[in-house]
């Protein structure tokens, strides 16, 4: 996780703060939809991108506005992420598969998904 004063942008759009520490673009994440299955918002992946808001969640995965910290850049990260196959425990990063035949459908749609 990060501290967003740290870094003087706002977790939920990553536009910057003003100097009381507040985001003029969306008054720092009001009415923002949550999902439970998403990542916790500040975290990091691969040591480089911060996850901010969930831009949507479908069938097969979950769209993430994320902050690029080599580019200082926002960007949008997609997960492959099919409910019906995979779970993930509030606040990991790390997705399991329900088992059994759950497992050869992930790692196939998987392929499919980074393919693409």
């Amino acid at each position: 996780m990060y501290n967003n004063q740290e870094l003087n942008y706002c977790t939920h759009c990553f536009a910057g703060l003003d100097e009381y520490g507040i985001c003029p673009n969306c008054g720092n994440g009001e009415k923002i939809k949550s999902y439970p299955s998403a990542m916790t918002e500040g975290t990091v992946l691969a040591d480089r991108y911060i996850v901010g808001m969930t831009l949507g969640k479908g069938g097969f995965g979950v769209t993430y506005l994320c902050y690029d910290t080599q580019t200082s850049q926002r960007v949008a990260i997609k997960e492959y992420f099919p409910d019906t196959l995979a779970h993930r425990n509030t606040g990991e990063t790390h997705i399991s598969t329900h088992g059994g035949e759950s497992d050869m459908l992930f790692a196939d749609g998987a392929k499919k998904f980074y393919e693409e």
